[in-house]
């Protein structure tokens, strides 16, 4: 019995050291090693967990919120039980016209970013942000070369004159970018202009819907 109990010990205390001595790098290999061989069911297990995630709520990520029901890459839609949604089946003519708006912009889409101005600077209790506006070309097929100028009206209120003032972009380094200091939200209108001579013109709603990102909540950000 004291020769067992001897001989057992030993075994024991060489295999506390040999996990001790794995611990640094065993348990990434352990998960790797999980990941490969639940690869076939990664998705159906990431889908549970998105679906029992979403049961009758909104998604919450710090104060940022997630609104309305959830359509996957693959096409699964995840909402609450309490959500109307309706899946209704697309045409040609959905496509056609989908299409017809990427050829009438050339490719070229109205964007912005906002962030808030650092010191932080208020008009009437509001936080300003600082905004930039710029046109985005459709993955490959938007040419910024082809672009000669854009023009933005940002609103009546905007600059000098009974009317505010627009304000045109020559230069396409930043993808013909303009930044405006604003609070609250308002409509952009911009003119494209192309070196051919063809303008044409489109529009972005300037918001400030990311602001709890920043830590500042909607209430002090709208306007």
């Amino acid at each position: 019995m004291e020769k067992g109990a001897s001989f057992a010990k030993p075994i024991a205390s060489q295999i506390a050291e040999l996990l001790t001595s794995l611990s640094g790098f065993a348990w990434p290999i352990v998960i790797l090693i999980g990941l490969y061989l639940l690869r076939g069911r990664l998705r159906e297990i990431i889908s549970v967990a998105i679906r029992r995630f979403e049961q009758a709520a909104d998604i919450e990520i710090g104060s940022l919120k997630l609104k309305g029901a959830t359509v996957t890459q693959s096409g699964e839609v995840l909402k609450s039980d309490n959500e109307s949604f309706e899946i209704v089946r697309a045409t040609a003519r959905d496509v056609q016209t989908r299409q017809d708006f990427y050829e009438k912009q050339r490719n070229l889409m109205l964007v912005h970013t906002v962030k808030p101005v650092e010191p932080a600077e208020f008009i009437e209790g509001y936080r300003v942000f600082s905004a930039s506006i710029f046109i985005h070309p459709h993955r490959n097929f938007g040419r910024l070369n082809d672009v000669k100028q854009v023009t933005y009206f940002l609103g009546d209120k905007w600059g000098g004159g009974k009317y505010g003032e627009k304000y045109a972009v020559t230069s396409a380094n930043d993808q013909f970018a303009m930044t405006a200091q604003m609070y609250g939200s308002f409509l952009c209108v911009a003119e494209i202009e192309f070196h051919d001579g063809t303008k044409i013109e489109t529009q972005r709603y300037i918001d400030v819907e990311m602001a709890p990102v920043f830590g500042v909540t909607l209430a002090k950000a709208r306007g």
